[in-house]
């Protein structure tokens, strides 16, 4: 017998048994919360009344332009390991092993 005491929920109590999972497919969840997480942002700008969409956009944009930059450190870090795992340190491409993981 099964006991459903939320039916939207994804768990289900039994009496035979602990809780079971149903079939659920996870990158939807996260897919809809994450559009919950973007939605409640925007309503945090768009529903104040002090808050310009002039500052909504900067704020987006400074925003974008930071991760962008962040990843491009990375990306660069990254490629100076890829440089020294390929013994390419000492030749043109970069003189020293410090060189290559600076960037």
């Amino acid at each position: 017998m099964i006991m459903k005491l939320n039916p939207d929920n994804q768990f289900t109590m039994t009496i035979d048994g602990p809780p079971t999972m149903t079939e659920t497919d996870w990158q939807k969840v996260y897919a809809k919360q994450r559009k919950d997480r973007l939605t409640d942002a925007v309503h945090d700008y768009l529903d104040d009344n002090d808050t310009s969409i002039l500052e909504f956009y900067q704020d987006l944009r400074d925003i974008i332009t930071e991760m962008n930059t962040f990843h491009q450190k990375f990306a660069e870090k990254a490629k100076g390991a890829l440089l020294l795992v390929d013994g390419k340190f000492g030749s043109d491409e970069v003189e020293t092993p410090q060189e290559a993981w600076n960037g």
